[in-house]
């Protein structure tokens, strides 16, 4: 992130500047291309994926994101399920299952 185009001292533009650069106003491509450098960067052995029901913006795409960022960096990822609004949409057995078999994953590599 940069703070640059903050800057302009415009007021209009620089809300539309930032609120295009929201990470859920961009492509799915710039979201695997972003978590891909970045977990490359921080070198994770494995990425854990949250998808909010109640916030389609921010799951759409996430298993394919999971899984292109996997072929591009071998890193690999888990998906887990939850609602901030409807705690009945998360399983606690299914998180861990998953948590589990990412570690799993992990410790194989």
């Amino acid at each position: 992130w940069s703070t640059e185009f903050v800057e302009t001292g415009d007021l209009l533009h620089d809300a539309a500047v930032m609120y295009s650069n929201i990470y859920l106003n961009k492509t799915l491509q710039h979201k695997i291309d972003l978590i891909s450098r970045l977990a490359t960067s921080y070198r994770c052995d494995g990425i854990l994926y949250h998808s909010m029901r109640s916030c389609k913006r921010y799951s759409l795409g996430q298993p394919i994101t999971r899984r292109e960022v996997t072929e591009a960096t071998g890193i690999p990822g888990a998906l887990i399920e939850g609602d901030m609004c409807d705690a009945r949409a998360f399983s606690e057995e299914q998180a861990f299952t998953r948590i589990e078999a990412l570690l799993e994953v992990i410790d194989s590599n």
